[in-house]
């Protein structure tokens, strides 16, 4: 019963494993454990995973038995559905698995599925809106794998970059309106990540990938074609604030050039210290990710 203070995010990439645990107390929440190891290989072996995950399990006395695990925004398949009179998960679950063909029509690969409900629609039959993420069995089995084999489950799966904003969403506190987004921009030196949302959807994503970047990449550039893009698609929004997630010294994101560029007001903020006032190393960029699916438990919108 006592698992039940407790919630554990971990987060698989190309390269590295990053683990948040948080507690619930009578304060609110803190952390109970958090590390990373960099410098693995998923393609290569996810036995390392395994082994790696497996220490920091022991090492830092982890107290959770289940996990949440996210996948890599690129490899998921986002579409929006109308569900007639389905009041709850369990049968929205339920109709997607039976009928995968009618809802993703030509993907003959089995599929694993996320969701989340999206508000009423106007109509007379207490419909819901629901946002659906599918992803390839295959992808999501070798993830389930590696926390099978550190003696872990997995509690559910989604899209990384949800990982992600809601991480900045719960630090900085910042809503957008019905007709503006925001947007979010995460960096160290190499890599980041460009997410456009308005209140808890991600709209737009662009991932500015970088394991083998050589050069410093010109965030400057990066972002003004991802809101060019995003005008394109998405003409009725207007542009609202840009908010920085500074969580190490290796980026060269200036805010005054953002704000010389874009005529937007510039927001950096450091979601690890505001939400967990812990002190920051070199590789603690990498739990933002983890942080945000430790955080799904006690800030579950589905």
């Amino acid at each position: 019963m006592k698992n039940k203070k407790y919630s554990l995010g971990v987060d698989i990439n190309e390269h590295s494993i990053s683990v948040v645990e948080l507690q619930q107390n009578r304060s609110g929440l803190v952390i109970s454990a958090h590390e990373t190891q960099q410098d693995l290989d998923y393609k290569k072996d996810i036995k390392v995973f395994s082994r790696a995950l497996k220490n920091i399990i022991v090492k830092n006395n982890i107290q959770s038995k289940c996990a949440y695990i996210a996948i890599p925004s690129q490899q998921v398949i986002k579409k929006e559905f109308l569900f007639g009179s389905i009041l709850n998960a369990l049968d929205v679950e339920l109709q997607l698995n039976v009928n995968q063909q009618e809802y993703f029509p030509g993907i003959d690969d089995p599929l694993v599925f996320d969701f989340m409900f999206a508000g009423q629609a106007k109509d007379q039959n207490n419909s819901k809106n629901a946002i659906i993420f599918a992803a390839k069995k295959q992808e999501v089995m070798r993830r389930i794998k590696i926390l099978n084999a550190a003696g872990l489950s997995p509690v559910c799966i989604e899209p990384d970059g949800y990982a992600l904003l809601r991480t900045a969403i719960i630090a900085k506190e910042f809503k957008t309106l019905e007709n503006k987004v925001g947007i979010f921009l995460c960096t160290n030196k190499y890599t980041g990540r460009v997410i456009i949302f308005n209140q808890h959807e991600i709209l737009y994503e662009h991932g500015i990938a970088g394991f083998q970047c050589q050069e410093e990449l010109d965030y400057l550039q990066v972002l003004e074609k991802a809101l060019q893009t995003f005008r394109l698609s998405y003409p009725k929004y207007q542009l609202g604030e840009i908010y920085i997630a500074n969580v190490d010294d290796e980026s060269n994101v200036s805010k005054k050039q953002l704000e010389n560029k874009f005529n937007l007001l510039v927001v950096d903020f450091n979601p690890l210290q505001k939400l967990l006032d812990i002190k920051l190393k070199e590789s603690d960029g990498l739990l933002l990710m983890a942080l945000g699916l430790a955080l799904r438990k006690f800030y579950a919108r589905d």
